[in-house]
């Protein structure tokens, strides 16, 4: 199972995973991918291999919870975070964004603890961009599709790292998403403490921590 926050990694975490699972079915250079939408290839609350969904974890059934399978969380610092929720939530409802001061009131309120990270491998939104070579091979362990040593000699680890790379599906009007960092264009030092603060707090004892910068 897949979980995120939307705007949050969700579709890099659906082409990289549907990549993995999918190599020996597909090659890569014929990858639906290179054609079809993530969002096409692994829909919402859809069980195949895998399904995606933005349920917070004390909404999920508890089928899910004692069934054993593996719950694969992406997440995004929480400053970029609420920037691109306050930027991207009212457009689904044609409205204009509220006063930033409204809305930062608003998620300082909803924010909830990190509980996923009790039961699942964690994937930050910015990892990778650090990163993407180890997260893919790190995720196919997870997902028990570890790559072989002549996967990994002839590069497949690779090939799936370029054709998953934000660079190769930023271009998908789906795929477009907010830029870590950008937090600092919007919130005041006053409001970016605040969430800090509070991030800490709920994500005490967790191992969970973000590069905010």
């Amino acid at each position: 199972m897949l979980t995120s926050f939307p705007i949050s990694g969700t579709t890099w975490l659906k082409a990289i995973t549907f990549s993995i699972v999918n190599r020996s079915r597909y090659g890569l250079q014929n990858s639906p991918l290179l054609t079809t939408n993530p969002h096409q290839l692994v829909p919402f609350l859809e069980f195949n291999d895998f399904f995606p969904t933005h349920s917070p974890f004390a909404s999920l059934p508890l089928s899910i919870l004692t069934s054993n399978c593996g719950i694969v969380y992406v997440r995004t610092n929480p400053l970029d975070q609420f920037i691109t929720d306050w930027q991207f939530i009212p457009r689904l409802r044609d409205l204009e964004p509220s006063r930033i001061d409204e809305a930062f009131e608003r998620a300082s309120c909803l924010e909830q603890p990190h509980e996923y990270f009790l039961f699942f491998i964690f994937l930050k939104y910015e990892d990778p961009k650090r990163d993407l070579t180890f997260c893919v091979k790190r995720l196919a362990d997870f997902l028990g599709c570890s790559f072989s040593e002549g996967e990994e000699a002839n590069g497949v680890i690779g090939e799936i790292s370029k054709l998953c790379s934000f660079d190769n599906i930023k271009g998908l009007e789906a795929t477009k998403r907010g830029e870590v960092g950008d937090w600092q264009n919007y919130l005041t030092p006053s409001m970016s403490e605040h969430m800090v603060k509070m991030m800490e707090e709920k994500s005490a004892g967790s191992g969970l921590t973000f590069k905010l910068s």
